[in-house]
């Protein structure tokens, strides 16, 4: 499970949250301590890795035209999805 938290921070971060799921597990299969040191050691290892992230790219710029990228996301929905994919694939 920590890899999978360390990889969700890897790919990208918001999904790292998704590590919180842990704690809806039934007692018999985790125990609350357990599940805290989960979420504890999930959440050091994100924040260093977006401390790290911050301060080596934090600082540049990169414009970004969000509303062009959405119009080519949905006249070319296939090509988009194959993307998403192939990246993941990839990875």
């Amino acid at each position: 499970m920590g890899v999978l938290a360390w990889a969700l921070a890897c790919e990208k971060l918001p999904y790292a949250f998704v590590a919180v799921a842990v704690l809806f597990l039934p007692s018999a299969v985790m125990t609350v301590r357990r599940k805290l040191e989960f979420v504890g050691i999930a959440a050091v290892l994100t924040g260093a890795l977006y401390l790290l992230w911050s301060v080596l790219f934090g600082s540049s710029l990169a414009q970004v035209d969000v509303s062009h990228n959405v119009s080519v996301a949905l006249s070319h929905p296939i090509l988009t999805i194959g993307k998403i994919v192939h990246s993941m694939l990839f990875r």
